[in-house]
């Protein structure tokens, strides 16, 4: 498994080296030899301490609610998936190798841990992919060493991050600039200003952790959600990268 890096800055700027192998494979099944990675998804999500075996519940659970793909990046930018991700560019370092560079933030007291996942094949693959770039689940019979051969994925192990600062350390200056909500309480419609621009998409959850609003960000630092027709009550709205904040809706 990856090492942990513990740092007590907000954010995080990973530097990602891979190489796509030149030259042919070993695939004796079929004419497809030499495959190249369409795409490297950067994974993130939370992690906290170890789970209890006894505890039942907790440790039958199969997902982990927090991940998600916080970027992505292939030869060519500019691609939208079903989520608002847009692909970014990978710098081509020669000889197969690419250079990836991504910030992230991560505020005082989380632990996150990030992954790379990369496939040949692209998003939104008939019987291949999904419009998030997920893998889509084999037909029963339809499998075989040549159809292997043209289905490849790999997963890095991950590394983790642990922001050391305690929760309350957060300054009232950074909780209020990370989103800034206009007007709040708001009714009608909020206007959302983030520090930085970001790519993603702007999620508006309710209590219950129902997603009621989502907004595609592209390389943008203002947006505006529509209100009308949510209950009042209090909601949360989220970026891609882990900032969030409370919105009032009367």
């Amino acid at each position: 498994m990856g090492a942990t890096y513990k740092t007590a800055e907000n954010q995080v700027t990973l530097k990602i080296r891979l190489r796509d192998p030149q030259g042919n494979n070993y695939n004796r099944y079929s004419t497809y030899t030499n495959p190249a990675v369409d795409h490297v998804d950067v994974i993130v999500g939370e992690y906290g301490s170890k789970i209890d075996p006894t505890n039942t519940a907790a440790y039958a659970t199969d997902t982990v609610k927090t991940t998600k793909i916080a970027a992505r990046f292939a030869q060519t930018a500019g691609y939208t998936d079903g989520a608002g991700i847009t692909t970014q560019a990978w710098s081509d370092a020669g000889n197969g190798w690419k250079e990836i560079t991504f910030n992230y933030t991560i505020l005082a007291g989380k632990k996150l841990y990030f992954r790379l996942r990369g496939s040949n094949l692209g998003i939104n693959i008939a019987g291949e992919t999904d419009n998030l770039g997920n893998p889509l689940i084999d037909t029963e019979g339809t499998n075989s060493a040549a159809k292997a051969f043209e289905d490849l994925w790999f997963y890095s192990n991950p590394v983790f991050v642990e922001n050391t600062n305690p929760i309350s350390a957060i300054s009232k200056t950074e909780a209020t600039d990370a989103i800034v909500l206009t007007p709040n309480p708001a009714k009608g419609s909020v206007k959302i200003k983030l520090a930085e621009p970001q790519q993603g998409l702007l999620t508006l959850t309710d209590m219950s952790g129902k997603t009621v609003r989502t907004i595609a960000l592209n390389n943008e630092q203002e947006k505006a959600i529509e209100l009308r027709g949510l209950p009042k009550g209090i909601y949360q709205v989220s970026t891609n990268n882990g900032q969030s904040r409370k919105l009032i809706v009367e």
